[in-house]
């Protein structure tokens, strides 16, 4: 299925990336580069889903939030820096269709969690994510199969 006119990428910035499985990420960045949003389509075209990442002047990103096709909010991403160096150190996500607490410490629980580690150089080294809940499940959270389309921004 071909993308719709109102599918294009019209932004300063606009990057295409087709996953393994053929399903691909159109991304465009705002004139001013506080907003990214990555719409992910299925291999057949069909839109699965809208990431949006809020950035800083910095460049930082600093929120992030994930909905459906029709605009409802599946997932939203908080961003945490270390104090000392002010990189990047964790993203966390957070199902927004179903509460889900830790039972020890009683507090809202990730159901992803993205570790960023750097060299000693500073260069960043591949981010860990850590899945704390099961492909299935989150393929649920989304609506649609994961395959090898990723939530993390590329």
């Amino acid at each position: 299925m071909p993308l719709s006119a109102s599918d294009k990428i019209q932004g300063a910035y606009a990057k295409v990336t087709t996953h393994n499985d053929g399903s691909r990420s159109f991304y465009e960045e705002s004139a001013d580069g506080s907003l990214v949003t990555q719409k992910n389509y299925s291999p057949g075209g069909k839109l699965n889903f809208i990431t949006s990442f809020k950035f800083d002047e910095s460049k930082n990103p600093r929120a992030g939030k994930v909905e459906d096709p029709k605009g409802k909010l599946l997932l939203k991403i908080r961003y945490a820096y270390n104090r000392n160096t002010g990189r990047l150190a964790k993203e966390a996500y957070f199902d927004m269709t179903k509460k889900r607490v830790n039972p020890k410490t009683n507090k809202i629980q990730p159901i992803q969690i993205v570790i960023h580690e750097y060299d000693s150089d500073g260069k960043p080294l591949k981010p860990k994510v850590l899945p704390l809940i099961s492909k299935a499940e989150l393929a649920d959270i989304l609506g649609v199969p994961i395959g090898n389309a990723t939530l993390t921004r590329e």
